[in-house]
Formats: structure tokens, sequence, C-alpha cells
């Protein structure tokens, strides 16, 4: 038997719909197509919800829900960490893979990462084949992630829900890129980020083909042609939720990998956790998504 969206919400919890959590829970279990569980755990806990899309439109409704609510919305199988009340978004429904043109490749986040392997992409790929794409791309630390910058991945562009529900493109940039303009939101957020590598306190790091020390990858916008769609890298689906990914294979790159950072002094983890803050501002004012990790922890 196939339960009703409001009646799937009243068996998996939604504690009855009483307080804020009860009527989240409510409201979502009418909007999506999707599996919706409630699993907090005990009266203790603000709220934990869990959500299995089958649609997009499933992750919209339930981006707008949660930015009305206060209600983070994470992506399940990471590491971010919420504050308060949270849905977590499993990827692995939506895995549509397609060809595009001239040997591209189109997939949804929950797309198996030995599925692109399969077709050539994102050789040298550590993780299972099973593994989800967007989890794969959202864990990435230090050389993995420098090695999506070179270009070594084929990752060419990704199509992005932000945070007041807009979708855009990250792709190419640059004078000789030909693109559709960017929309109101995404175009702050690149001008802010530009504005955030070219600081004079980050250039050292630049000069020296040091490794980037942050997890939000800025230096990707040092290339010659950034691709913004590498600022996913590593960044724990704390960013933008990732709609569709575009793949090519990709061509031999010429060696340059960074060299080892030096111990951080004090005041270069000041610096690195206040890059985190502001990249993690300029995307998402609204706390709408959780937040990496403290390198603390």
């Amino acid at each position: 038997m196939t339960l009703q969206p409001s009646r799937r919400a009243f068996l998996t919890g939604g504690r009855l719909f009483g307080g804020p959590w009860g009527r989240f829970c409510h409201r979502l279990g009418r909007l999506v197509k999707g599996r919706f569980e409630d699993r907090s755990r005990g009266r203790d806990d603000p709220g934990t919800g869990w959500l299995a899309p089958v649609r997009r439109e499933d992750v919209y409704h339930a981006r707008a829900l949660c930015a009305e609510m206060n209600v983070q919305l994470a992506l399940a199988g990471s590491e971010a960490v919420v504050r308060g009340p949270a849905l977590w978004v499993d990827p692995a429904p939506l895995r549509a893979l397609e060809a595009g043109e001239h040997g591209a490749w189109r997939c949804e986040p929950g797309t198996p990462l030995g599925e692109l392997r399969a077709r050539g992409l994102c050789p040298g790929a550590e993780g299972s084949d099973d593994e989800p794409v967007i989890l794969w791309l959202s864990r990435l630390r230090g050389g993995a992630a420098h090695r999506i910058i070179r270009g070594e991945s084929g990752l060419e562009a990704a199509e992005v829900l932000l945070f007041d529900g807009q979708s855009d493109r990250l792709a190419r940039f640059g004078a000789a890129t030909r693109r559709a303009p960017l929309g109101v939101a995404l175009r702050d957020v690149i001008s802010e980020s530009f504005r955030l590598a070219q600081r004079a306190d980050l250039q050292r790091w630049r000069q020296a083909g040091a490794a980037w020390p942050a997890r939000y990858r800025l230096d990707a916008l040092w290339r010659d042609e950034p691709n913004l769609a590498h600022l996913l890298a590593g960044s724990q689906g704390t960013l933008a939720w990732a709609e569709i990914l575009e793949w090519r294979p990709p061509d031999p790159v010429a060696a340059d990998a960074p060299t080892e950072l030096p111990p951080q002094t004090p005041a270069d983890a000041v610096l690195t956790a206040w890059i985190e803050e502001n990249v993690k501002q300029s995307f998402d004012p609204q706390d709408v998504l959780p937040r990496l990790p403290s390198l603390s922890a």
C-alpha cells in the first residue's frame, strides 16, 4: 500500500503535529512525493528529519519550508554540522545520468561514482562504486580537492539551488568564456568570492605554490580560467544544493602539485577560520544550510 503524504508524515512521527517541528513534519509530508521520516530521538531533540526525494521539486519544497520554519537542509551522509532542527536529504534516489553534447555527461547528485568511472570520468577517484557522486565530491580535501581544481576529474559545471531558492549554473568564468549571465544572487556571491581570493594576506600561499589551508577552495579562483563549479569540492553541501553535475573526459594535465604548508601559526589558523566564515556567509547568509565541522573537534 502506498501511503498518502500526510498519512506518511503522521506515521513517521511529527510529534502528533504539536509545536513548530510537528507542523514542519506535517506540511513537508503533504508537499513531497518522496519518502519522509521524522527521526527525532526523544523530546530533547530539536527535530531531525530525513527525506529521500524522487524529483527535484521535492528539494525545492523542502528548501522553501526549511527557510520559512528555521530548519536547516543538510546533505545526508556528509559531515556537516547542524544547529537546531534539521532535515537531512538523501541524494541517492536522484541518480539520472544522460549523455550531452561533445562527449559531456549530465548527472543528478545521487549518481553512483562507478557509473561515471565506467564512462571515463573521475579517473583516480577514491571511493566505492556505489557512493553518490555528490558525497564523493563534497568530502574531498587537500590534494584530492586540488586535483578537481586542476581539471583531472572532468567536472565541467554544476547547476545549483542557492539559499534563496534560485537555481543557477556554476561553470567556467573569464573574459573568453561565453555563458549565460549570472543571476543576481550568484553574481553577488561570486563577486565577493573573487574579492576574498585576492586579499593581500592570502597571496603568500599563492606565490609559494603552497597547499591551500582552508576547506572552501577559494584557490580555484586563482586559475587562469577558473571554474566556479570547483568551489563545491570539499564543501560538505554547506554552500548550495547540487542539482546537476556536468562532466567531460578530462584532458591530460601538467603536474603542478602544491607543496605542503608548514605547520600553521595561530595567526594562520585565525585567517583560515575567517576565510571559511566569510565564504559561508556569502553563499548562505540565512544559514539555511549547515556548517563545516570544527577543525578542533
